[in-house]
Formats: structure tokens, C-alpha cells, sequence
């Protein structure tokens, strides 16, 4: 059973470092929790300089290739954060949290939950056929300049604390 295994929390360089067949061991063996910062940091690839003789539509559509899909596209973090502080307390059961869920019965008469595909899993559908929105270009784009103006230098520079809270 695909995905059967222990939760595993992975980033962009992880499906980097993994050969297409060893990506298929990976979402076989573990029950992989994809977060949208992965969404985030690889479409970005679209604008990031690539090796000579690749596009960074090659290199996006072969992280979506290798990226698992026996789990589960995890909510965004801000998002948990927020309801906490709102009082929705999120119950931790070392699961993924994912959004939305349709109560419903079933003709047995239990009740369960139906969870729609989210646009991530569209979006990643559409990324392994190397079709890009223009949207997902302009973020890209936006965000590469955002990272771009940072001075990770000075950042670095800073090594005490309490000047990060004041």
C-alpha cells in the first residue's frame, strides 16, 4: 500500500537528490507530507538561473515528476498559527493537516469525511506536463527578486537575539 509508512516531511533538495525510481521508493515506503513551502520554493525554480542545456521548465516538471503523491498536501502553516490564536485549536495526532472535508453519510450508515483534490495537486498534475500559468510565472518571478533584495549577510551579522525581538 502506497504510503503506508512513517510520516515524512521532505524539502525541494531531497527529490533532487533522488533518481525517479528512488522518488517511487520514497512514496512507497513513507507516508509523505508535502507543505506548501515546497509548492512554493520549487515553481520559483521557473526563474532561477539552470545548468546550461536544461530549462527551468525541465527542472520544475522533473521535481513534479519525482514528487510522491500517496500523501497528503499539508495547510499552510500561517493558516494553522492563525486559528490557534483564534481559539480553533488544532488537535495534533501526528497526522497531516489538511484543509477543508465534506461531512457525509455513508449508505451503511457511518459518517465520513470526502476531501476534494486541492489546486496544489492540479497545479503539480500541470507542472510534470511542463504547462505553467502565467500566474505561476509572475510568483515566480516575485518571488526570486523578494529573495534577491535580501542581505543575508547583514542578517547574519546579527547574532543577538534580543535585537531580532525589539
Amino acid at each position: 500500500m502506497p504510503g503506508a509508512g512513517p510520516i515524512l516531511l521532505f524539502d525541494k533538495s531531497v527529490l533532487q537528490s533522488l533518481s525517479i525510481d528512488q522518488a517511487v521508493w520514497l512514496d512507497t515506503f513513507y507516508f509523505p507530507c508535502i507543505t506548501p513551502v515546497f509548492f512554493t520554493e520549487t515553481l520559483a525554480d521557473l526563474e532561477k538561473e539552470v545548468q546550461k542545456g536544461r530549462t527551468p521548465e525541465e527542472v520544475v516538471g522533473n521535481l513534479a515528476e519525482k514528487t510522491p503523491i500517496g500523501g497528503a498536501i499539508n495547510v499552510y502553516h500561517y493558516t494553522l498559527s492563525v486559528n490557534e490564536l483564534l481559539g480553533r485549536t488544532v488537535e495534533l495526532r501526528h497526522v497531516p493537516v489538511v484543509p477543508g472535508g465534506n461531512p457525509v453519510k455513508a449508505p451503511n450508515g457511518r459518517r465520513a469525511v470526502v476531501y476534494d483534490a486541492p489546486p496544489e495537486a492540479a497545479a503539480l498534475s500541470r507542472w510534470q506536463e511542463h504547462d505553467f500559468l502565467d500566474v505561476e510565472r509572475r510568483f515566480a518571478k516575485a518571488w526570486r527578486d523578494a529573495l534577491s533584495g535580501i542581505d543575508l549577510d547583514a542578517l547574519g551579522a546579527r547574532r543577538n537575539i534580543a535585537a531580532w525581538c525589539a
